[in-house]
């Protein structure tokens, strides 16, 4: 019980205190030049920080190109037209 009322205190004054900076760059500079800039800032570095993510191959990927890499004449197990779809 202790350590769920520590976590819940850490996480319910980390939700408290994140809108005060965007609230403080807003009531100083506006929404205009204050949050939309920041808001476009933000999404920018997102998307940067994902750019290395565009090479990950996917672990089904890995192993059948281990598979392939260790004998590439045993390839019985792999289809030609064989579609894989994730929920």
């Amino acid at each position: 019980a202790t350590s769920n009322g520590l976590i819940g205190f850490t996480g319910y004054m980390g939700a408290a205190i994140a809108g005060l900076p965007l609230s403080l760059l807003v009531q100083s500079r506006g929404w205009q030049s204050g949050f939309f800039p920041a808001l476009m800032s933000a999404s920018f570095a997102a998307a940067i920080l994902c750019l290395p993510l565009t090479h990950v191959r996917t672990w089904q990927q890995r192993q059948s190109r281990h598979s392939m890499s260790v004998n590439p004449d045993s390839c019985e197990n792999l289809q030609q037209n064989q579609v894989y779809t994730y929920i």
